[in-house]
């Protein structure tokens, strides 16, 4: 169950990483949002003018740590585990945040909120038992 558990997590991270390094690189190439057909206009309730905070925002906090956990969890490292429970909250406050902010909800965001549910879940599962 735990070699199904490690290869779920790893693949969930791997998919997260690889779709956040790839919409935060554009958003920082093109911080306006057309290459991802967006518009400025969606983040008027919003602290930000353009794209590029939340694509650096996107490309680190969701991208880069994700690929890192990945390699935590696959290398069994006891702090995976958290790391990647941590991750899953990160990724549902992520999506929490956009939707508050653009008030528009699409299927993307609820894929990437119960992907990071699925990591909250998982993660918790990876941790061994506390034995007295």
């Amino acid at each position: 169950m735990q070699k199904l558990i490690k290869i779920s997590v790893v693949t969930l991270l791997v998919f997260s990483s690889l779709s956040a390094i790839y919409g935060g690189v554009l958003l920082m190439i093109d911080p306006s949002g057309t290459m991802l057909q967006m518009t400025p206009d969606i983040l008027k309730l919003g602290p930000f003018k353009n794209f590029l905070i939340p694509g650096i925002v996107l490309f680190t906090c969701i991208g880069l740590s994700s690929l890192v956990f990945a390699v935590l969890a696959l290398k069994e490292r006891p702090l995976a585990p958290i790391m990647i429970t941590f991750q899953g909250i990160v990724l549902v406050i992520w999506i929490t945040v956009q939707v508050m902010v653009i008030l528009q909800f699409n299927i993307l965001q609820f894929i990437y909120s119960s992907l990071g549910i699925l990591l909250i879940f998982l993660g918790s599962a990876m941790r061994k038992p506390i034995r007295n």
